[in-house]
């Protein structure tokens, strides 16, 4: 029985140390005699490698009150097995009392994720058997940003958009905002190397797990999935705002004419974005493209009637547009324009598709607001669809005010809704279809909510349009930043992207007219999703 007892101890270990040797010596107990030899026969095998390594300069500490250390190479890394003589008892007759593996003192430390793409494994958890690693956490609540005041509603004057011209870039201006960020969020070992447990009490420090480098990372994520998560990193992953964010203004619109920039999306090299004019409902919409560095190319989609924009597998856009009321596909950089999905729902044009998002398996769900709606024509209820590959809408959600702002967690799993009536978030079934709402409830709540962005730790990036403010929650709905402010912006704020190279360049779009709102850009700490 205290056999039995010192092979379940053991078998704990079998992951991170020398499970096979365990499993092969103690699974018969009745042979302790013959097992003590074949004991002793590895241990001066053992001795001989350590020996071997040390005179390489290569070992580990020593613990006092422990018995020898042996060096073994299991599995391509290095862990330091140490086990006392009341542990060789055990195959004797005896009791175990310890059976515990350490990391060397010679892994290097884990890092935390600096660049796009897998990271190495976290540092192992403290105690006598290596613990299951945590997963991600969330960072402590980030200080509230200054809003200043709240400036009126924006209003501007009807005006055709200006189709095909090409105009000069405003130099860049640097705005800075209030304060913001949440304490390390995310943290933990995630998708890492195996961690080594820091051993009995009184041993050595819990050393770091480090990923074999010939190994393939494992996935990313569980789940379905969205488009572009294939481009994230691993993680782990740490604040997700800079201590001092700075907003620069990329360019203004440089007319007299009121436009409306929405709907920002990353495509290969370059932004895309809705411009939309003043008129009568449903407005004129064109679509403008903007390379870093160059010129903002005004209607290189002319006529397209958008609002919202995503990006498909493919690499091409799909719209909501107010236009045709439904949802549209524009090739890029054609912009040979299709249908997608249902273009009614109950033989009636939907209000005015605001914002969308697609699932990788192809469902797509998109917020239907009246902003935008004909006189007379429409739904007569505002509300959140879900369009799957077969093509024929459902409701995800009817009772919302005028919803808006749309995104999906990296893994495909969660749903995020903002509108007039809060924030929410709806898990999703394998197939796509939602579950039941669930509220997020916050202190200082949503004020005309707008657009929405993610990032790769699926943290939700919101926008409050007259507040001017760009607000974070982690996955849960806990806020854990926000920047922004009428410091940051001068105009009213509408939607959010990221891209460029490395993804981290967070783009936001507003209200603009003359030399007032337009393009703006800020680094951030976390890639994130390109619409």
């Amino acid at each position: 029985m205290r056999c039995k007892q010192a092979r379940a101890v053991c078998i704990r270990h079998e992951s991170s140390v020398a499970g096979h040797f365990w499993r092969q010596h103690a699974a018969d107990e009745r042979e302790p005699k013959g097992i003590a030899a074949r004991l002793a026969s590895e241990h001066v095998t053992c001795e001989q490698q350590r020996r071997t390594r040390l005179k390489s300069g290569v070992g580990s500490a020593q613990r006092p009150g422990y018995g020898l250390p042996h060096v073994m190479k299991i599995r391509r890394f290095s862990v330091s097995f140490r086990m006392s003589a009341v542990a060789l008892a055990c195959f004797s007759g005896g009791l175990v009392t310890a059976c515990s593996a350490g990391e060397g003192g010679d892994d290097p430390e884990t890092q935390a994720n600096a660049s796009f793409g897998p990271s190495s494994g976290s540092a192992g958890s403290t105690g006598s058997s290596p613990a299951s690693n945590p997963g991600p956490g969330t960072g402590a609540p980030g200080s509230a940003g200054s809003n200043g005041a709240v400036p009126a509603p924006s209003s501007g004057s009807n005006g055709e958009v200006p189709g095909g011209n090409v105009s000069g870039v405003v130099p860049p201006q640097q705005m800075t905002g209030g304060t913001q960020n949440g304490g390390t969020q995310n943290g933990g070992t995630q998708n890492g190397g195996v961690a080594g447990s820091a051993g009995m009490p009184g041993g050595g420090a819990a050393g770091s797990g480090a990923m074999p480098p010939d190994e393939p990372p494992p996935p990313a994520q569980t789940g379905v999935g969205r488009v572009g998560v294939e481009q994230c990193p691993q993680g782990p992953f740490g604040a997700p705002l800079p201590d001092n964010p700075v907003v620069t203004k990329l360019f203004s619109v440089g007319a007299d004419n009121f436009f409306n920039f929405e709907g920002p999306v990353w495509v290969g090299d370059a932004l895309y974005f809705s411009e939309i004019g003043g008129g009568q409902n449903p407005p004129p919409s064109n679509i403008n493209r903007f390379r870093p560095g160059g010129m903002l190319e005004r209607g290189v989609l002319s006529n397209t009637g958008s609002n919202g924009l995503a990006l498909d597998a493919s690499g091409n856009l799909i719209a909501a547009t107010h236009d045709v009321g439904a949802i549209s596909t524009f090739t890029v950089p054609a912009g040979t324009r299709g249908q997608r999905g249902a273009q009614t729902f109950n033989n009636t044009r939907f209000n005015s598709p605001n914002d969308l998002v697609e699932r990788a398996d192809g469902n797509i769900y998109f917020t239907d607001p009246s902003f935008q709606a004909p006189p007379g024509q429409g739904q007569g209820a505002t509300r959140v669809y879900r369009v799957p590959p077969q093509g024929e809408a459902t409701v995800v959600d009817g009772t919302l005010s005028n919803p808006n702002g749309i995104t999906l967690s990296p893994d495909g799993n969660t749903l995020y809704v903002t509108s007039a009536s809060g924030f929410r978030r709806y898990e999703l079934a394998e197939d796509g279809t939602p579950g039941p709402a669930i509220t997020i409830n916050l202190a200082d709540g949503l004020q005309t909510p707008d657009g929405m962005g993610m990032d790769c730790a699926g943290n939700v990036y919101t926008v409050e349009h007259f507040r001017r403010l760009i607000r974070v929650f982690d996955p849960q709905g806990n806020e854990i930043g926000r920047f922004g402010g009428p410091a940051s912006f001068d105009r009213d704020v509408t939607n959010v992207a990221f891209g460029g190279a490395d993804r981290r360049t967070m783009f936001v779009t507003t209200l603009t007219q003359g030399q007032q709102g337009g393009l703006f850009q800020v680094q951030l700490n976390i890639p994130g999703f390109p619409y």
